[in-house]
């Protein structure tokens, strides 16, 4: 399962979990939706490759409902 371990909690950190390459980011500046549950999301990962973005909570069902459209 993906806990917060999994994600490294710098802001230049990357990691590729299946074919998105995730980009963790602590603190959005602008308002910002989970593509998952449409909550507004203080902290969470954007795909660099297809902008897709996900709350922590929501990263494993991300996974299986979207390809990343590099």
């Amino acid at each position: 399962s993906l806990t917060k371990s999994n994600l490294i909690k710098s802001k230049s950190s990357k990691t590729t979990i299946q074919n998105h390459y995730w980009y963790v980011n602590d603190l959005f500046l602008k308002p910002t939706y989970c593509n998952v549950c449409e909550s507004v999301m203080v902290s969470g990962v954007c795909c660099i490759y297809c902008n897709l973005f996900s709350d922590e909570k929501c990263l494993k069902k991300a996974e299986k409902l979207f390809k990343c459209k590099q």
